[in-house]
C-alpha cells in the first residue's frame, strides 16, 4: 500500500512539473531509454527511463541493452512434455536462471503431459498462459490466432524486437514464409536444429562385419543386393537377416527415404514438386512402384527381417549387440566389446546415397529441420514485447551479453564449460555428468542446462567424443549431410480454414490405405500385379482433390 500511495505522489509532482516546464514548443516527450558514454567516449546500451517508471508505477521495458525490464517481472509459459524428464526446480535449471538474471523476466511454467487430449482441453478452457514454447498446430494457430484474435499478431513488431531472429532469415529463407499465414499475421516464431545429427534416410553397416568377408561398402542398389546375400550366404548374422531397421517405423522411414532416392530422380517418396512447380504425390510414382519391388524382393528373399512388423525394440537391440545385423538404422547401443576387434573402437560407418539404373546422382532428401509449433504470445500478456525480446535471445549467434553464454545452443546444451566441455583439437564435446547420474545423459542436460526447446536455431557444431556418437555422427557429416536435397514444405504450408478441413479429411484416408498397401505389397500379402488397381484406389478416394489444394497452398508459398 505504501509502494502504492509513494508511486501517486511522485506521479503527481511529475506531472505538475512538466506542466510549469513546458516550452513554446509544446514538446513534453519523455525518453523511454538513455544512451550513456564511457569513460573512453564510446556509449553502452540503453538503460531504463525512470521518468516513465514513476509515472506508471511499473517496471519500465526496454527496447534495446539488458535487462529487457527494469525490475523483475513474472509471467506464464506453456511446455507439453513429460513432467518426470524436469528437476525439482524449475528456475535454477542454467538457461532459465541466467535468462531470468539478464532479462528481469520470471517464467512460471505450466508443463502439461505431451498427450493431444490433455493439449485440447487446456486450449478448450480458454485460460491461456502468456507465450507457448511448443504445442501451436496449424489448427490451434488457425482457430486461436487467424479466427479468434486470443494471439497477438507480431508480424510488424518482429522486426523491431527480434533483430536476431530477422537476421537469419537470410540463411534459410524458409524460415520467415513459415511462420506467415495466408493474410500475412504471424503467430509462432520458427525453429531450425541442425548440427551433425541432422540426417535423413540413415543406413548404417558394420564395418567390423562386412571386412570379415571382404565385401566392400555397396555404391548401387545392385551392389547392395549383392552384399546384402553375401553376407546371408556366409552366414555372418548367424542365420538371422543382415538388413534389420530398428522398427517398422523406420523401415518406413529411414529404409525407405534412402533406397527410394537411389531409383529415380526424386528424393521424397510422399509429396514433392516434380521440378515444374507441380505438386505431385510420389506413393503414386513409378519410382515407387520400384522402390516398392526392391524391397519385396529383399524380403521374399530373407535379406530384410521378416519379422520387422512384429518385433519389439528390446529384440532388435539385442540383435544389433550380438552382431545378428550388419545393416541397420539405429545402432546406437553397440559399444567397441561389442565389435569384433574389440579394441576400443566402435566399427560402424554409413553408407553413401546408392545410385542405380534409373539415377546415376548420389542424393537422399534431408533432415524435416525446420518446424513452427511455438512462441505464441497470448493478448492477455502484459509485456508481449518483453517476451519477443527475451525469445529472440534463441537466435543470437553471439553472445548477447559479453561473457553470459547466452547464445542460440545455450537453449538445448547449456552453458559451455558448465553443462559440456569441448575439445577444439578434435572438435568432440563431452557433457558433464556427475558418475552416480543412473539417468539418460539427456536428462541431466535438460534438468539442469537447457531444455529442448521448440524455437530458435540449434546448429551444434561439435561431434559427441564417446565412441558410438562419434562413428555415427562422423559418417552423417561425410557420407549423408552434404548429398541432402531440401525437403518438399508439405507441413509448412499454410492452407485456409476450409482447405484444411478437405485436406484431412480426405488424406487421413488416403494415408492409412497407402499405408496398409505398403505393408502387404513388402510382405507379398498383396501382389504387385494390384498396382493398377491400388492406384485406381487412391484416386478414388480424392488424391485429385488433396493435390489441388497442395497445389494451391504451394503457388502461395511460392509467391510469397
Amino acid at each position: 500500500m505504501t509502494r502504492k500511495i509513494l508511486c501517486l505522489a511522485l506521479a503527481l509532482c511529475m506531472a505538475l512539473g512538466l506542466l510549469a516546464g513546458c516550452s513554446g514548443s509544446g514538446s513534453t516527450t519523455t525518453t523511454a531509454s538513455t544512451t550513456a558514454a564511457g569513460s573512453d567516449g564510446t556509449t553502452t546500451a540503453a538503460v531504463t527511463a525512470p521518468t516513465t517508471a514513476a509515472a506508471t508505477g511499473k517496471p519500465v521495458f526496454n527496447e534495446t541493452g539488458y535487462p529487457i525490464m527494469s525490475e523483475m517481472i513474472e509471467i506464464t509459459g506453456f511446455f507439453s512434455d513429460s513432467p518426470e524428464l524436469f528437476g525439482e526446480d524449475i528456475d535454477e535449471t542454467a538457461i532459465w536462471k541466467k535468462l531470468r538474471e539478464a532479462t528481469n523476466i520470471h517464467i512460471n511454467w505450466n508443463i502439461v503431459e505431451n498427450d493431444a487430449t490433455v493439449i485440447n482441453l487446456y486450449f478448450a478452457a480458454g485460460e491461456l498462459d502468456d507465450f507457448f514454447a511448443c504445442s501451436l498446430t496449424p489448427d490451434k494457430v488457425q482457430t486461436y490466432g487467424v479466427e479468434g484474435g486470443a494471439f497477438v499478431d507480431i508480424s510488424e513488431s518482429l522486426y523491431t524486437y527480434m533483430p536476431n531472429m530477422v537476421s537469419r532469415f537470410e540463411e534459410w529463407p524458409m524460415m520467415e514464409k513459415m511462420i506467415r499465414e495466408i493474410d500475412g499475421s504471424v503467430y509462432t516464431i520458427p525453429q531450425v536444429r541442425l548440427g551433425s545429427t541432422a540426417a535423413a534416410g540413415q543406413l548404417y553397416y558394420r564395418t567390423d562385419l562386412l571386412d570379415s568377408i571382404g565385401v566392400e561398402e555397396p555404391t548401387t542398389t545392385t551392389e547392395f543386393y549383392d552384399a546384402l546375400t553375401a553376407c546371408k550366404d556366409a552366414d555372418v548374422t548367424g542365420g538371422y537377416a543382415p538388413l534389420l531397421p530398428y522398427s517398422a517405423g523406420q523401415l518406413n522411414s529411414n529404409v525407405e527415404w534412402f533406397l527410394f532416392a537411389a531409383l529415380g530422380e526424386s528424393t521424397d517418396p510422399d509429396f514433392a514438386d516434380d521440378g515444374s512447380g507441380k505438386v505431385v504425390y510420389n506413393k503414386m510414382s513409378d519410382q515407387y512402384y520400384r522402390y516398392l519391388e526392391y524391397v519385396s524382393r529383399l524380403y521374399e528373399e530373407g535379406l530384410l527381417e521378416k519379422e520387422i512388423y512384429s518385433l519389439d525394440t528390446a529384440t532388435v537391440l539385442a540383435r544389433y549387440k550380438s552382431s545378428q545385423a550388419v545393416f541397420m538404422t539405429s545402432p546406437s547401443n553397440i559399444q567397441p566389446e561389442d565389435c569384433l576387434p574389440n579394441d576400443g573402437k566402435v566399427y560402424l560407418d554409413m553408407m553413401y546415397p546408392l545410385t542405380s539404373d534409373y539415377n546415376s546422382e548420389r542424393h537422399v532428401t534431408s533432415y524435416r529441420y525446420l518446424s513452427n509449433n511455438a512462441g505464441g504470445i497470448s493478448v492477455k500478456a502484459e509485456y508481449p514485447e518483453a517476451i519477443m525480446r527475451m525469445l529472440d535471445i534463441a537466435y543470437a549467434d553471439t553472445e548477447v551479453i559479453p561473457g553470459s553464454g547466452l547464445i542460440d545452443l545455450a537453449w538445448n546444451s547449456g552453458f559451455e564449460g558448465e553443462q559440456y566441455t569441448v575439445d577444439p583439437v578434435t572438435n568432440t564435446y563431452a557433457f558433464i555428468v556427475p558418475e552416480d547420474w543412473d539417468q539418460s545423459t539427456w536428462t541431466y542436460v535438460r534438468q539442469t542446462g537447457g531444455w529442448n526447446i521448440k524455437f530458435g536455431v540449434y546448429d551444434f557444431p561439435y561431434l559427441n567424443s564417446a565412441p558410438n556418437n562419434y562413428a555415427r555422427e562422423v559418417a552423417m557429416t561425410t557420407k549423408n549431410i552434404p548429398f541432402a536435397v531440401d525437403y518438399f514444405p508439405e507441413t509448412l504450408l499454410k492452407y485456409t480454414a476450409d482447405e484444411q478441413t478437405e485436406k484431412t479429411n480426405k488424406l487421413t484416408d488416403i494415408t492409412n490405405y497407402v499405408d496398409q498397401m505398403r505393408a502387404k505389397f513388402i510382405t507379398g500379402v498383396e501382389p504387385l500385379d494390384h498396382w493398377d488397381s491400388y492406384l485406381a484406389e487412391i484416386e478414388r478416394m480424392g488424391i485429385g482433390d488433396v493435390l489441388e489444394i497442395m497445389q494451391t497452398a504451394y503457388d502461395r508459398w511460392n509467391e510469397a
